[in-house]
Order: C-alpha cells, then structure tokens, then sequence
C-alpha cells in the first residue's frame, strides 16, 4: 500500500492510532504526565471508540499500535506526537519530556510490521510529531521553543523535502493546539500564542486566519482532524465554533471529547496520517 504524507490536502486514507485503557489508572498525578485531569477510562474508552467508528465511516483505513504484554505509557494515544509519515518513509520523534521518552519505539515496531521503512531519526535535539503541520505541498511549520528545539529543527531540516518554516510560541504544548489549517487559503490560529514572524509569513502567503479565543485554544480546537479540504473533525467543547466554520465553508463533524482532552490534546492528537492521496 502507498504511504506518507505530503500535504494537508489530499484525503485522509491510513491513519495508526492506539486504544487507550487500563494505562489510564496510571494518572493518579496528571501534572507528572502532563495530563491536565486524571480522565475516566470507560469515558474515554467510549469516546475513543466514536471516533474510530465516525474514521471508519470515511472510509479511512485504520491500524491500531501493537503493546505486547506491558502496560503502555499512558500518553501513547496521543500517536500523531511519534513522528511524521512523510513520501520517502517515517521520521521518529525525539520527546523532550523523560515521561514520553521511548513513545518512537511503538512506532518503530509498527512501521516494521507495515512495511513503512524508517526514514529518520531525530538525535541531536528534540523534535515532536505534534510541533509540524503541513501548509501546502511545499512548506511546512515547526513549532520551537518547549517541545521541539533548534537542534531538532535543524535536523528536520536536513531530513524533509518541504522548506520548513519555523513557528515560535511559548508554550509547553505542540503547534497543533495553536494552528492548523483548513485549505490552502486558510487556518485556525490563536494568535496571541504564534510570533508575529510567523503570522506575518501566513499574511504573506495568502492564508487567512480564523482567530481562537483563549477559551477555545485551552479546549484544543485548533487540533482538528483534517479529512479533506473543508472537512474536520472537532471536539463537541468547540461546538460554538461550527457556525463560523460552517461560514467558511468547512464541514463539521462534532465529537464527544472531554475525557481524551485531559490528556491535553485534541482530535488530531489521537492519529498519525500515514496516507493522503
């Protein structure tokens, strides 16, 4: 089967996700995981479960990460942090926090069992799935500063195709609870968390921006799963968003999220694309 990714645009075909459960008992403290709550199991279990059914229903191929007998870290939903599928093979993440560290090594099993080489591997520095997004079939965005450093920039540099622009915000969050797009023309973005060298690169580039509230950032609705051009999936928290997307031109589909959110993060936190085509 074909793989990676080369732009946002293409329709979203393979995905690799991992089921959370019983790993979930392991947040008694959330702040040691960076887990904002200590969620529900069976809430999330459910919650999870709608999600793969509504990706079913697009038609989007799904594999599921391979644990082995040991319980997972319980981060490990999170899948689209392990690294990025691009056209020439899979780049491993490098975490920076000592709590996700090893995560890449699920992936690197399962690129093995799906016949996915692994292209990179980041070393030098830090480097985070969740810090890229595609603008188009030429650039991409990197987030620096907390999750993924200069080193790691650099080193990201030397592995993609794309020109990669880097996109400074302050936060220990990716770049995905900030900015995401919706075509080629446009984004979500909360822009008091970008720098402006950035928001004035997307100015310059044509994309137009639909701004986030501080309320709707720390609910994660950037972090949307983009099915096509104009469609996404989104956490129901956001749902007073729908209207100014629905305006835009964007379809919607609102999902129960709460739960799966106290891991801090949203939708497009919970896959890894594997295929747009």
């Amino acid at each position: 089967m074909d793989y990676g990714i080369h732009s946002c645009f293409g329709r979203l075909r393979w995905v690799l996700m991992h089921k959370p459960e019983e790993e979930l008992q392991l947040v008694t403290d959330p702040s040691s995981w960076g887990f904002q709550a200590r969620p529900n199991w069976n809430k999330a279990t459910k919650e999870f479960n709608a999600l793969y059914d509504v990706l079913k229903g697009e038609k989007v191929k799904i594999d599921l990460i391979e644990v082995g007998p040991d319980v997972p870290p319980p981060n490990l939903y999170f899948t689209r942090d392990l690294g990025v599928c691009t056209t020439n093979g899979i780049i491993l993440s490098y975490f920076r926090h000592e709590y996700r560290q090893g995560e890449e090594l699920f992936l690197e099993a399962m690129a093995d069992q799906l016949d996915i080489p692994v292209f990179g591997i980041v070393r030098d520095g830090y480097f985070e799935g969740g810090d890229l997004v595609f603008l188009n079939d030429k650039a991409v965005a990197i987030g620096l500063k907390q999750r993924t450093n200069q080193a790691g920039f650099q080193q990201m540099c030397e592995f993609l195709d794309h020109v990669a622009v880097p996109a400074l915000h302050e936060e220990d969050v990716h770049l995905d609870a900030f900015f995401n797009v919706l075509n080629d023309s446009l984004a979500l973005a909360y822009e008091r968390a970008l720098s402006t060298d950035f928001l004035t690169f997307l100015c310059g580039n044509d994309i137009d921006v639909i701004p986030l509230t501080a309320f709707q950032q720390r609910h994660f609705a950037a972090d949307v799963i983009l099915l096509e051009e104009n469609k996404v999936i989104i956490g129901d928290d956001c749902d007073e968003m729908i209207p100014t997307l629905k305006k835009h031109g964007v379809e919607v589909i609102s999902l129960p999220m709460r739960e799966l959110k106290k891991g801090s993060g949203g939708p497009g936190s919970l896959i890894l694309p594997l295929l747009r085509k």
